[in-house]
């Protein structure tokens, strides 16, 4: 499969940058026993309280929330509000000050034309992806893959749900 054109793309130049944190595929969930993000939620906010402090400009790329096991995004934020908070202290509605950089995956996909978002972060850019001082491609890479990708990502997505799911509880 052809990789896909990159429609919604930032530059990112490290002068402007000097402190990049970058994770990917955090997945956070529920909260139930399928959470994968669940057991490491206090390590997350603290590195999140620390890159913070520090000055590090967060960048999450692709799949920070689970969308493909749970339906509603609001089930998410009620479950991880604390996180989110924190989140919020590194977004400014200024994509120029900003410190909250964030791609979509396709666990996340509904936040390619930002569909959400903007309640809790005024002004947020979501791209596909980030090219780092000309030189580096930072993306999630679900387009490279038929299964995460198009009518692949469709089926996955069905499994998960519906299988997946309830095998991990």
């Amino acid at each position: 499969m052809p990789i896909p054109s990159l429609r919604k793309v930032k530059h990112i130049d490290t002068k402007n940058y000097p402190r990049l944190i970058i994770m990917s595929d955090a997945h956070r969930g529920d909260g139930t026993g399928a959470d994968d993000f669940a057991h490491n939620s206090l390590l997350f906010k603290c590195a999140l309280d620390y890159y913070f402090r520090k000055g590090f400009t967060y960048l999450e790329l692709g799949d920070a929330e689970e969308l493909w096991e749970i339906s509603s995004f609001d089930q998410i934020y009620i479950t991880y509000t604390s996180v989110y908070k924190q989140l919020q202290a590194f977004h400014n509605e200024d994509p120029e000050k900003t410190r909250y950089l964030k791609a979509w995956g396709n666990h996340d996909a509904s936040w390619k034309d930002n569909t959400g978002l903007n309640r809790l972060f005024p002004g947020i850019q979501v791209y596909e992806a980030f090219i780092l001082n000309k030189t580096a491609l930072l993306w999630h890479g679900h387009q490279a893959d038929d299964l995460c990708y198009g009518i692949g990502a469709k089926i996955s997505r069905f499994v998960v749900r519906h299988l997946w799911t309830g095998l991990q509880r």
